[in-house]
């Protein structure tokens, strides 16, 4: 499943796209704000894929948020104004939507997406490794952790702890690093802005909290509470 969020300050238009979203395979919407600020916090911190954009907002125009966000976060423009048109194709946006909307054309750029995340997946290389070496105590010196062996990873300041089957690592590594690492497999996912956890060690998720198969119990952070439950249970 491809996540996507939606940001436009009209609550029918966020309803509009969860309800045309709904109707095509393969997209999943995992959250939507009414806040450009908020919106952009959601795609830094989920693994986004796509973001329904709308282009005149109060705290910040659609192309200014689409110039900080990651080139690898595609974007399908939504808005009543048809003068951003040029500049959002200059920003690389996969298609232009001009309300009112309707599901045909809805239907067309999201195949534009399909296509287009399909060939920069092609484009990737293939992942070989199946461990991570993670610098340690000083510069230079690295310690080699099997993905198997993770249980989660903690932010610890501007430092991570390795916690596995055998150890507690200690790394200078920064968590969104961490993160980009290990979206590169299967089988991890970000719960809270401290905490990745190895999907095959979740026992149980229970309203805010993921409790592990070693009885670890770990928050659940507010903005990620419908990414993680849609993940587990898309219905």
């Amino acid at each position: 499943m491809i996540n996507c969020i939606a940001i436009d300050d009209e609550p029918a238009a966020l309803e509009q796209i969860s309800h045309y979203l709904k109707r095509v395979e393969g997209f999943r919407l995992i959250g939507t704000s009414t806040r450009p600020l908020e919106g952009l916090q959601m795609i830094q911190k989920l693994n986004v894929k796509v973001v329904f954009l709308d282009m005149e907002m109060d705290e910040m125009t659609g192309t200014d948020l689409m110039r900080k966000l990651d080139p690898s976060v595609k974007v399908v423009v939504c808005t009543a104004y048809s003068e951003f048109a040029i500049e959002s194709i200059e920003l690389d946006a996969v298609d232009y939507l001009l309300k009112p909307m309707q599901f045909d054309r809805f239907a067309k750029a999201v195949e534009k997406l399909r296509e287009r995340i399909l060939q920069r997946t092609l484009e990737l290389p293939p992942v070989k490794n199946d461990y991570i070496f993670v610098q340690i105590e000083h510069k230079g010196k690295l310690k080699k952790i099997d993905f198997s062996d993770i249980i989660y990873v903690k932010a610890r300041g501007n430092d991570v702890a390795f916690q596995t089957h055998d150890e507690f690592v200690l790394s200078s590594m920064r968590m969104d690093d961490v993160e980009s690492e290990l979206r590169l497999i299967d089988g991890f996912i970000r719960i809270h802005r401290s905490y990745i956890v190895s999907i095959k060690m979740i026992d149980l998720i229970d309203e805010g909290m993921v409790k592990l198969k070693d009885n670890t119990a770990l928050t659940i952070g507010k903005t990620y509470r419908d990414y993680v439950l849609k993940t587990f249970y898309p219905h």
